[in-house]
């Protein structure tokens, strides 16, 4: 066979296998019909607590086509009836789905705290939520020197962040939210002895975030602080009003202003006569307030070149106490440091540095002849600038400059003020009030 002959010849053959193989391939499969993908049925069965602070979530899915579910999620809060994907806490459960009933264990949950729970699911075509499910977590906690014994009359859109004792009660107020625009006005009164709470009077002075208050004698004192501009998005301005309120007759009475800028962003304690707060813009001066002459006389600083944020400060045998903060400078510092402020000698002295690590927005009570510090807030390691939450719990021996570390405090969410009232301590955290007694 010639050369012509032979490439002809291949050419046919090759031409017969393409047929063949084309002839033999099977027809592809029909795309997917979206149109036959229904919503499967789902439903929160139950809620269980378990041991500390976790409880497992029962619930079932049934499907006619598993695979055709994209997304299924559990959502919960705390504020919303109808929580949603994209607010509160969102679980994936798409990796544990099966046919059936099934469950999630749900951990850092608040004791006390009522939650809100709703399964969504979707398909490639639809998606639907459940039926709302609520559940509370218990108020008990197996810890006998701590009880939860009262919740705030606070959404929980905000809390209290300043307060005052008098009368073996204390006096509570929020800071105001401008996103919100709640809280700042109203004056509560909290009573441990019956766990009743009392709306006083209303603060009548402009509406603020940081204000700093304590009580002196027979009166509660407050002001100071910023409010935001309303003409300016963002822009905050200091407030130098001063303000007494006086429990027997419930009225506030305007006094003398404040002779330079304090917010509660700084430590502020006050003895049996007078009130001290440092001013915002430096320690090199500290503001002493005398309210039997309504005068204000400028005293020694916080010791070092920086400005300190977000101490803890309580008075303990007429002296006062100062542990951790932020050092606020050419560059921000996280402190462990701890320090001692004679009132008697104007005087600073550095004492035992908190063990627990850098820390700020600590809270700390007196009971007998102990300071019990803790909670805060504790810089990430490698978080670029970022902290979180801390529940352990510390007492400072002040005769013996010691620091011991306690049975922790066993609830997820800090504290944010503390109080002392006949012999027991309270902690604020969240909207719950708790009382600690070491002695149990």
């Amino acid at each position: 066979m010639d050369i012509k002959n032979q490439s002809i010849y291949a050419c046919i053959i090759l031409l017969f296998m393409a047929v063949s193989c084309h002839e033999l391939d099977p027809e592809p499969d029909a795309p997917p019909s979206y149109e036959n993908d229904t919503l499967p049925t789902i439903e929160i069965d139950s809620i269980v607590p378990l041991s500390g602070q976790t409880a497992t979530l029962f619930f079932s899915v049934t499907a006619d086509k598993p695979a055709a579910i994209t997304h299924l999620y559990a959502c919960m809060s705390q504020n919303d009836l109808k929580p949603d994907t994209t607010m509160g806490r969102t679980m994936d459960l798409l990796p544990l789905l099966r046919e059936g009933k099934q469950s999630i264990v749900i951990d850092k949950l608040y004791f006390g705290t009522t939650y809100y729970f709703r399964l969504y699911v979707a398909t490639r075509t639809a998606s639907a939520y459940s039926e709302t499910f609520t559940f509370r977590m218990s108020p008990q906690t197996n810890d006998a020197m701590w009880t939860q014994v009262a919740e705030t009359p606070l959404t929980s859109y905000y809390t209290f962040r300043s307060r005052f004792v008098l009368n073996d009660k204390v006096y509570l107020l929020s800071d105001y939210d401008e996103i919100l625009d709640a809280g700042g006005r109203a004056l509560w009164e909290f009573n441990p002895a019956t766990y009743a709470w009392n709306r006083k009077a209303d603060f009548p002075g402009t509406l603020r975030s940081g204000g700093v208050a304590f009580s002196l004698g027979k009166n509660g004192y407050f002001g100071g602080g910023y409010e935001y501009d309303e003409d300016v998005d963002g822009l905050a301005h200091q407030l130098y009003d001063w303000w007494m309120y006086d429990p027997v007759q419930d009225v506030w009475s305007k006094k003398k202003d404040i002779p330079g800028s304090i917010t509660n962003r700084f430590f502020a304690f006050n003895s049996d006569t007078y009130g001290y707060i440092p001013e915002t813009s430096s320690h090199k001066e500290i503001l002493r307030y005398d309210p039997n002459i309504d005068t204000w006389e400028r005293l020694k600083g916080y010791p070092g070149d920086k400005i300190l944020h977000n101490s803890c400060t309580i008075l303990y045998d007429n002296d006062a106490y100062a542990f951790g903060g932020v050092y606020i400078g050419e560059s921000t510092t996280v402190l462990a440091n701890c320090w001692k402020y004679s009132i008697k000698e104007n005087q600073w002295s550095a004492i035992a540095g908190f063990p627990g690590g850098p820390r700020y927005y600590m809270v700390a009570i007196v009971l007998g002849k102990k300071i019990y510090v803790g909670g805060g807030l504790s810089p990430i390691t490698g978080g670029n600038g970022k902290s979180e939450e801390v529940c352990d719990w510390w007492s400072y021996d002040p005769e013996k400059n010691e620091w011991t570390e306690i049975l922790g405090y066993p609830y997820y969410q800090a504290p944010r003020l503390g109080f002392t009232i006949n012999g027991k301590g309270y902690l604020l955290a969240g909207q719950n009030i708790y009382c600690f007694s070491p002695d149990n």
